[in-house]
């Protein structure tokens, strides 16, 4: 972007004729998604803004994009001068006085019946300006990148209610630490209220197509999974509960060295980093090592103690990390794992530098690094295999997982559902649905079995329809199978990562990296 003062960089679309865009039924909020790559160079002169164009009381037979015959209302998005991904939410509310998130201001265009009439928008206009402090013939550039811009219905969460991007809470198992409940017929914003206000609840997972909410209060590293299909991330929605008296007081559940500057919460088995610190001092380090059950990190965790942070200790066994986690954590220079590890945490979003870590069988693209952390960005595919008309007939059936039966009834409505209920469990390596009988079956397997995959397709009984179209019976298996069975990861030889070389070899050294498995989708990110 690169623009002068005095004007203005516009792009505009507009429906065609006299069609328009309505809103009414759903939406409630304009979704912008956006990575500024470079920020302005004019530090707070230089703003983003979404121009609404209202054809509601043009009287013309075909309104067109002529300025004239529009209302125009202005929202102004001042997200040019900070580096990275974000979102921002502009709810559709206007007004002709300033206030709104949107404003009829006059300057362009008709001031009708002074309201935002979504029922017909003829089209929008994105304009980068600069405002009048600048002086004539300077210039401010910066580069952005929109790559969202939508309408949506926004649901209202409860203030404590943080929600997680591309994460699913998916509890395995009941044991003398799970406080596990799953309730039906509940909207998102009510299931996080519900275990807001339950004692014990710090998790919450919620399944829009079922309308189903589930609450923990601690989530074991075999219940987390990136959420990197379209259904779960259009269906569910993961978060936890942001409450003080929930999480603790650092000093009341660890111990507080004011003249080190140390928190250390060392075997103190948490399940969750505490909240608040009402000390006089900041602390410097702060020591999570030994908490077997402390298997995740979300957004501004650190928020209360964050200002000197210099040092985290984390535990060997976590295995998802927010890359909001440090927001806010100007300082830090350091991230120590646990000190008997020797390879990098099994993260599902992330790796250790310099520790071998892997993503492991899955697509995605480089979102962030911070302090010797790699962020992975889950994108959105089919990291399944299907395969038709094929069993398994002497596999091993996965047996823990008939505790659940309210899962395997929602997993049976599809193959593909029943792929991601597979996907929950490590132990699950091939599914099978088969759709002939009257209700249809998701079926979880240990194993291939000896016979591995059946493939069948020669009679009518082969097909769950009468007009032969649909296969009765579907396998397959998740992504985590191509890594355990497939060695499906990024290789790099010599194994110990050191590089020899002296004057026999002419001080030349060479290494290999490969694929262990062709890759199903996408592009390979290898630093």
């Amino acid at each position: 972007m690169v623009a002068v003062w005095g004007g203005f960089i516009a792009l505009s679309s507009w429906t065609p004729a006299n069609s328009y865009f309505n809103l009414t039924q759903q939406a409630t909020d304009i979704l912008i998604e956006f990575t500024v790559h470079n920020v302005s160079s004019q530090p707070e002169r230089a703003i983003l803004r979404l121009v609404l164009a209202d054809s509601k009381d043009c009287k013309e037979l075909e309104c067109g994009d002529d300025l004239n015959l529009l209302e125009r209302h202005y929202s102004f998005i001042p997200i040019l001068d900070q580096q990275g991904k974000g979102q921002v939410f502009l709810p559709l509310e206007s007004d002709f006085n300033p206030g709104k998130t949107f404003w009829l201001t006059g300057w362009t265009g008709v001031q009708a019946n002074l309201q935002l009439d979504t029922d017909e928008l003829k089209g929008y206009t994105l304009e980068i300006v600069l405002d009048n402090q600048l002086e004539i013939g300077e210039f401010a550039e910066g580069k952005i990148e929109i790559s969202r811009l939508t309408a949506v219905t926004r649901r209202f969460l409860d203030e404590n209610c943080i929600l997680e991007e591309k994460i699913v809470f998916a509890p395995t198992k009941k044991n003398q630490f799970s406080h596990y409940q799953m309730l039906s017929n509940v909207e998102i914003d009510g299931c996080c209220t519900t275990c807001d206000a339950d004692a014990t609840c710090l998790f919450w997972f919620h399944d829009d197509t079922n309308k189903e909410c589930y609450l923990m209060d601690h989530v074991d590293g075999k219940d987390l999974k990136v959420a990197n299909t379209e259904d779960e991330l259009t269906n569910i929605k993961a978060g936890w509960v942001d409450d003080p008296t929930k999480r603790g007081d650092y000093c009341k559940l660890c111990s507080c060295d004011e003249s080190k500057r140390t928190i250390d919460c060392r075997e103190k088995d948490l399940t969750f980093v505490p909240k608040t610190f009402d000390q006089s001092w900041t602390p410097r380090i702060i020591d999570l090592r030994n908490n077997p059950r402390l298997n995740f990190l979300g957004a501004r965790s650190f928020a209360e103690v964050g200002d000197m942070l210099e040092e985290i200790r984390l535990p060997e066994n976590i295995s998802y990390i927010s890359y909001r986690l440090f927001d806010g954590l100007d300082k830090l220079q350091k991230i120590v794992f646990q000190e008997e590890k020797e390879q990098a945490a099994d993260g599902l979003n992330f790796v250790v530098d310099g520790l071998g870590g892997s993503f492991g069988d899955v697509c995605c693209t480089p979102l962030a690094t911070r302090n010797s952390i790699s962020f992975c960005d889950i994108q959105p595919g089919n990291d399944f295999v299907f395969q038709e008309f094929t069993s398994y007939p002497s596999a091993k059936r996965f047996k823990a997982v008939d505790k659940y039966r309210v899962f395997t009834q929602v997993a049976s409505a599809s193959p593909e559902r029943c792929a991601i209920f597979c996907s929950f469990f490590r132990q699950c390596l091939y599914f099978q649905h088969t759709a002939k009988e009257l209700f249809p079956t998701c079926t979880l397997l240990e194993d291939a079995g000896e016979e591995g995959a059946v493939f069948s397709r020669n009679s009518s009984d082969d097909y769950a329809d009468d007009n032969m179209r649909i296969p009765a019976i579907v396998g397959g298996y998740p992504p985590h199978t191509r890594y355990t069975n497939q060695n499906a990861r990024v290789l790099f030889f010599p194994e110990d990562r050191q590089l020899i070389v002296s004057s026999s070899s002419n001080f030349e050294a060479t290494y290999e990296v490969y694929l262990g498995a062709d890759p199903l989708r996408g592009s390979i990110w290898i630093e």
